[in-house]
Parts: C-alpha cells; structure tokens; sequence
C-alpha cells in the first residue's frame, strides 16, 4: 500500500506509526497509525492526513474521532485531515474483550453521526468500517 500510494501520488511523505511530540519523563509522546503528507496543486501549501486505525473492540474507539482525530491529532498534532478506520472483527478479541458496539452496522451509523458532527464544526474528518470478520 505504501510504495503503490508514494508511486501514485507524487510528492506524497507517507510514515506509519509516526511519534508527534515528545513524552514527559521519558515516556513516549503521542503517536498516530498512518501520517500523510504531500503539497497542494501550487506545490506551496502543506496538506496533512492522519489515519487512526481501531479494532471494533479497541475501548476508545467511541470517541476516537474526536477525542484522538479532532484534539490530538489535528489539533496539537497540526494534521488537516483525519480518517478513522474501524476493523469490525466477529471473532473474540484478546483477552475476551467485546465489541464496544453490538452489530457492524451500529458502529457505521455512530461513527457516520459521530462525522457529521464534527464536520458541521469546520474539521475535514471521515470515518471507514472494514468487515474484517471470517
């Protein structure tokens, strides 16, 4: 996906698991799955994308978008842009750990509310949900 996205789109920075800042007292800062970079049309503006990956099982999966996208990442973190993208698993997760929503379908509608919402408020941010079930 990588070499295929840098071949296509020219100019295009493309990092996984990017650390933003520093941490304090020696832990580690905050840190995004996917971070995009590449320049407008004009070659003079920076444009800026950050993917948060999450299992349907991940706990701070509700509120990622805002709480991760909208605060950490586009806010502090200087992306322009954010993605969520949802694995929906059926299998247990580890540990046993559930589903934060009861069907895949719910968790598309709340994540497609959840973007709604935020966009009304001027943030580019989009949400994606992946049948990752067997």
């Amino acid at each position: 996906m990588r070499d295929f996205l840098c071949v296509s789109l020219r100019g295009l920075i493309l990092n996984r698991e990017v650390q933003l800042n520093r941490g304090r007292h020696g832990e580690s800062g905050a840190r995004t799955d996917i971070w995009i970079e590449t320049v407008d049309g004009t070659g003079k503006n920076k444009l800026t994308l950050c993917i948060e990956v999450k299992g349907s099982w991940n706990k701070t999966a509700k509120t990622a978008i805002e709480n991760q996208l909208i605060h950490k990442y586009m806010g502090t973190g200087g992306a322009d842009s954010g993605i969520l993208v949802l694995g929906w698993f059926d299998a247990p997760a580890p540990n046993n750990v559930k589903n934060q929503w009861k069907t895949m379908a719910q968790a598309k509608r709340d994540l497609d509310s959840q973007v709604k919402e935020v966009r009304a408020r001027g943030n580019i941010v989009s949400s994606k949900v992946l049948d990752c079930s067997w």
